[in-house]
């Protein structure tokens, strides 16, 4: 099963979420899914896209387009979060937030239907 993990924050920032995606999602990989995370950039310097015991992360720079209100931006990480569903076609969609970047996930949506588990 091809699941999409929506997250605000992934490693290296540590909090509760973080440190249960870090355990969660390599388990699933061993038992055969395919994991594939959207998480907000918050820092320089971090990769855009990077493995992580065999779970592609991909880093998106949701809060920053957001807070400045970049339009533009706005539009640029929508097309961007768009074309990653459709190339990974996700089974399911687990938001495991309610924070701002779920915005660009049901914005998103009205492109490609998806079960969500929140």
């Amino acid at each position: 099963m091809r699941v999409l993990f929506w997250t605000d924050w992934f490693l290296p920032s540590i909090g509760g979420v973080e440190v249960f995606s870090a355990r969660l999602l390599p388990a699933l990989v061993r038992k055969g899914y395919e994991i594939t995370v959207v998480a907000g950039h918050h820092r320089a310097g971090l990769p855009e896209q990077f493995d992580c015991d065999g779970v592609d992360v991909r880093r998106f720079w949701f809060h920053p387009a957001l807070a400045a209100n970049d339009v533009g931006g706005v539009a640029q990480m929508l097309a961007q979060v768009s074309a990653l569903k459709r190339a990974v076609a996700p089974q399911l969609i687990h938001l495991n937030t309610l924070g701002p970047s779920v915005l660009f996930h049901l914005e998103s949506m009205r492109r490609s239907r998806v079960p969500v588990l929140l």
